[in-house]
């Protein structure tokens, strides 16, 4: 009798599935590396940029208190112009409109 592991490997053994399953962990396990620097970052603001890169996930945006830096990161994780446009300083919408 055999036994049935759970598993990515296992579920898709025999098909293309494997490779991805590969290749999705370790992007995920990229993605935690890149985000376990983000917490030794002492601002606030810089630390919650970085988590919103690192994991793309644009609620760490919200927890910025700096308005145009909030706007920018929303933007690049959203990739909503419109975020660029609320930017108050000229060179900072500037830079963000050429990234979106």
């Amino acid at each position: 009798m055999q036994i049935q592991h759970k598993g990515c490997a296992n579920m898709a053994r025999g098909s293309l599935l494997v490779p991805l399953c590969m290749v999705a962990t370790a992007w995920i396990g990229e993605a935690m590396a890149d985000a376990s620097a983000c917490h030794s970052i002492k601002d606030a603001d810089e630390r919650a940029y970085c988590l919103a890169q690192a994991r793309q996930n644009h609620d760490y945006c919200y927890r910025m208190k700096d308005a145009d830096r909030r706007n920018e990161c929303l933007a690049k994780t959203k990739g909503l112009r419109d975020r660029c446009h609320a930017i108050k300083d000229h060179d900072r919408r500037k830079s963000c409109l050429a990234l979106t």
